[in-house]
């Protein structure tokens, strides 16, 4: 790896998406992809994918963030694949997608301090691997 492909790879594309990779309509533009990285170094990270998609569904988010990876996997020397991350903690951020509330969902007493004082407790388990979006099943022991 070059000191230009490492440099590369600590950089997030993140405000730049609209002039680097995606057309006005959100979707994956290979033409202007290929000339912002024309170097062939590849990000480290593309952030919010979600607020180029113009309001994607979640089959519309996979489909633009593949179109993505996969230009990133082709049309560099190493193809080492990019990190997506969101602006959400407990769901998908598309329309249509399943968001999860996750404080005072079940809560514990936290040992030593005053009983009304709780602290959060969730475990979520993924069911059935072709389903859309997890059903999460919260327990308190």
């Amino acid at each position: 790896m070059t000191l230009e492909e490492k440099a590369a790879q600590m950089v997030c594309v993140w405000r730049e998406k609209a002039n680097k990779l995606v057309d006005a309509d959100g979707v994956f533009d290979f033409q202007k992809a290929k000339v912002a990285f024309k170097k062939g170094h590849a990000p480290g990270q593309v952030g919010r994918p979600s607020d180029a998609g113009r309001g994607k569904n979640p089959r519309g988010m996979a489909e633009l963030t593949n179109a993505i990876q996969k230009f990133f996997l082709e049309n560099t020397r190493l193809g080492i694949p990019v990190v997506f991350h969101e602006e959400c903690l407990h769901g998908h951020a598309a329309i249509g997608g399943t968001s999860f509330t996750i404080t005072g969902i079940a809560s514990v007493p936290q040992s030593g301090n005053p009983p009304d004082a709780y602290i959060p407790l969730a475990t979520a388990q993924s069911v059935g691997q072709a389903s859309a979006s997890a059903r999460l099943i919260f327990s308190n022991p």
